[in-house]
């Protein structure tokens, strides 16, 4: 029988948490009517946020990942993570990826990765791993912050360019 796929992660933080919570006091309960903080902040972020099944494809992403990857939120989902990006950098990410799902390891960091871009040159991310559990599920997933570096990138680029022509004479 085929299950249902898993809520967006936005409309799921009390089942998907990313780190272990402790039971609210029935007097801390909130109403049904009061807002959802966690919803404004994931989609108001300006870095991507992704959320990962733990065979590493996207069950959701904010708009901010969508811009950076240049295609609607909808048609990364189900997509494997790693085939978002540049060739070379797929073996390290993959290893950030299996060391969340496959060891006891509860975060990892890819230093710099390149997400490959129709509309010109490639962005430059670093990316943030943490494992998130499911509370009461087997299984898990992974939360994804891309943090867009190619500025700073390309700045590194130029200031080792004019090292380099500086010690040239």
């Amino acid at each position: 029988a085929m299950t249902s796929p898993p809520p967006p992660f936005a409309e799921s933080l009390d089942t998907w948490p990313p780190i272990a919570r402790a039971p609210r006091p029935a007097a801390a309960t909130p109403s049904p009517a009061a807002p959802d903080i966690a919803r404004p902040l994931f989609l108001e972020a300006p870095s991507g946020i992704v959320l990962l099944d733990r065979f590493g494809r996207v069950l959701d992403c904010n708009p901010a990942f969508a811009a950076l990857v240049g295609q609607p939120r909808g048609e990364l989902l189900g997509w494997p993570f790693l085939v978002l990006f540049a060739a070379e950098d797929r073996a390290e990410i993959g290893r950030g990826l299996a060391d969340l799902t496959l060891t006891a390891a509860r975060a990892a960091r890819i230093e710099e990765a390149r997400l490959p871009s129709l509309s010109g040159e490639p962005r430059v991310l670093a990316l943030h791993l943490a494992r998130a559990e499911r509370a009461g599920a087997s299984g898990g997933g992974i939360v994804v912050h891309c943090v867009d570096i190619t500025e700073r990138h390309r700045l590194r680029a130029r200031m080792s360019e004019a090292e380099r022509l500086r010690a040239m004479g």
